[in-house]
């Protein structure tokens, strides 16, 4: 479901907007897709120099 959250996001869709395709989502569902991904597929950081 993270993955869909963040497909709406991606594409500039609204809180209310994402509530309304799929409404067995909560506010805080959509508020975690981000943190979600964060934890699935982290960004490598770069060793400081």
């Amino acid at each position: 479901m993270a993955s869909l959250i963040l497909d709406f996001l991606v594409n500039g869709k609204s809180q209310t907007a994402i509530l309304a395709a799929c409404p067995q989502l909560q506010p805080d569902d959509i508020r975690a897709g981000p943190a979600c991904a964060a934890v699935i597929a982290p960004i490598p950081v770069a060793a400081a120099e």
